[in-house]
């Protein structure tokens, strides 16, 4: 699953904003896959070993097979096999799959409408949380502020699981939007945060310089 979900995350576009991010992103999406593989691990594996969803478990497998052996259209029919009559837990894994052969075959749009639909139907917040950020993720490149916004306040409250990285994110999404004022003050807080990794923090410092001496002003808006 980590090699689906690592290719969400395009290179970010302006010169300085991939100097100080272009390592950023594949370690966020990393740390949020992580999560999700022991989460969505165990739940496959309690449901085949309990007997239960045996049709799905199979189909589901066979879709795992299809995309590792490079056979995209086969794994994307499989998969949305099981996310039209599969019970929620599988249809939220499969529908996660198909996202991520879809940003594989640059359809951002559908990607993130199918990471929407997995995080509706999935059993655990866990896994709902972690479809969503990767929904707001490929939004960051593709569609409005307001839009990024929306998607990552939620997610921000510090009692939903992945809170630190989509604080981190929407400091990002405000910076590149060219709300300076906004992202200095959240990658602040960010630079002095216990929740968040060394690594995060030192990308919050290095974000707050950059503003400072006014070389976030090139960065380009998101559309």
């Amino acid at each position: 699953m980590s090699d689906v979900f690592e290719e969400v995350e395009e290179q970010l576009r302006s010169a300085q904003y991939a100097t100080l991010f272009a390592r950023a992103w594949p370690w966020l999406a990393g740390a949020v896959a992580a999560v999700l593989l022991v989460v969505l691990g165990y739940w496959a594996w309690t449901a085949h070993a309990a007997g239960e969803q045996a049709k799905a478990s199979e189909t589901y497998a066979q879709g795992l097979d299809a995309f590792q052996r490079g056979d995209s259209a086969n794994a994307d029919r499989l998969f949305g096999e099981v996310a039209s009559s599969a019970p929620p837990g599988y249809r939220a894994l499969a529908l996660m799959h198909q996202a991520g052969i879809k940003v594989t075959a640059g359809k951002p749009a559908d990607a993130i409408r199918l990471f929407d639909a997995a995080a509706k139907i999935a059993p655990d917040p866990v896994m709902a949380d972690g479809a969503r950020l990767r929904a707001a993720y490929i939004a960051m490149d593709h569609n409005s502020y307001d839009d990024v916004a929306g998607r990552l306040l939620p997610l921000a409250d510090a009692k939903r699981p992945f809170h630190a990285l989509a604080q981190e994110a929407l400091a990002m999404a405000k910076l590149q939007a060219g709300r300076l004022k906004e992202a200095r003050s959240d990658f602040n807080v960010l630079s002095l945060s216990q929740d968040v990794s060394d690594i995060a923090r030192a990308r919050a410092h290095a974000a707050v310089e950059m503003i400072d001496t006014g070389s976030a002003k090139v960065l380009p808006e998101t559309t």
